[in-house]
């Protein structure tokens, strides 16, 4: 290649280099601000994880409560559907900006199969944060989460 011309190229490169550097800086930032969105009960050891550094150990199973999560995602205003389960019975939870806005299980549908789900003696949640597409349009949920959360103690 003549002289002039890798002289000529050289701008180029050099733009070209800049632009995929501040191409990863900004894909590195926006993973960086999702991570911190979600709320901390949902939240992976390994999306706070720095590039380079060595996987944290595995995380133990944290025992909480369903009432503990419900608060957690609304103080982070977050949006998520909750699977709860209990026996043979479950329930569905969904929250959006950290309201809880639907609730539904067997034959139930808003405050009932809310009150229903908190009542639940022994049980096993999943939290899944990524189903903004298949989010119920419903709103069956008329009362605060407090106010579900005081009727459900009280039974």
């Amino acid at each position: 290649m003549p002289a002039d011309v890798a002289l000529a190229l050289q701008p180029v490169r050099f733009a070209a280099g800049l632009a995929l550097i501040l191409s990863v800086a900004v894909i590195a930032g926006l993973v960086y601000m999702v991570a911190a969105s979600l709320p901390a009960a949902i939240r992976s050891q390994r999306l706070r994880t720095p590039f380079g550094a060595a996987p944290p150990a595995p995380l133990a199973p944290r025992v909480t409560t369903l009432a503990a999560v419900l608060r957690e995602i609304e103080a982070n205003r977050g949006t998520a559907h909750i699977h709860v389960e209990s026996g043979g019975a479950a329930a569905e939870l969904f929250l959006l900006l950290g309201r809880l806005y639907h609730a539904e299980m067997a034959g139930w549908h808003g405050d009932g199969a809310a009150l229903r789900a908190l009542r639940f003696d022994q049980q096993t949640s999943r939290v899944d944060v990524r189903l903004r597409d298949r989010m119920p349009t419903a709103e069956t949920v008329t009362l605060s989460l407090d106010q579900l959360l005081n009727q459900a103690a009280r039974a």
